[in-house]
């Protein structure tokens, strides 16, 4: 008997064994980024990637805040300058589109 496999099942395994192709957009303004998968066989998706509003719910910004990771730009005696990554599951939302498989 041939068990079914969920059409979401099927999207995480095409996503998981895609190849990044190209950028086919990048939207500064609107913090987007639109880019081109493809397969060994041919098949193309794209990748649509936008920024979420950051949340203003305490118990989240404090989550994020113990889950983040400086990166040291610059300091002097007094202050110093840091970039920090946010956990992606804080800031992202990603959308795919590609042949169902």
């Amino acid at each position: 008997m041939k068990m079914e496999v969920s059409t979401e099942e099927a999207a995480q395994k095409w996503l998981a064994t895609a190849q990044f192709r190209e950028i086919l957009a990048s939207d500064t303004s609107h913090k987007s980024q639109f880019v081109l998968l493809n397969q060994e066989n041919g098949e193309l998706g794209i990748l649509l990637l936008n920024k979420s509003p950051f949340s203003e719910d305490q118990s989240v910004i404090s989550e994020w805040i113990k889950q983040a990771k400086l990166k040291e730009i610059s300091k002097n005696d007094i202050y110093g300058c840091y970039s920090i990554q946010v956990p992606i599951e804080f800031n992202r939302k990603t959308s795919a589109l590609f042949p169902i498989p």
